[in-house]
């Protein structure tokens, strides 16, 4: 993968950036460097609200799936 600290253009799979993202597995400077780019981006901002979207359900369904075992 491209660095992003740098990167004015898309990345090249937006999609795997933006999921790498919403999950919190990019480094720090990465996703901050990425969020900056989704600020200028409306493709890239579009893909990571879907991702981030999908990620927030996948914890609210996780947490509700772990209080409902304890």
């Amino acid at each position: 993968m491209q660095a992003l600290a740098e990167v004015s253009t898309c990345p090249e799979s937006p999609e795997e950036t933006a999921e790498r993202c919403a999950m919190q597995w990019l480094e720090a400077g990465e996703a901050e460097a990425f969020q900056r780019h989704t600020s200028e981006c409306s493709h890239c901002a579009e893909v990571l609200a879907e991702y981030a979207a999908f990620a927030r359900l996948l914890r609210s369904a996780l947490d509700e799936a772990c209080r409902v075992s304890s």
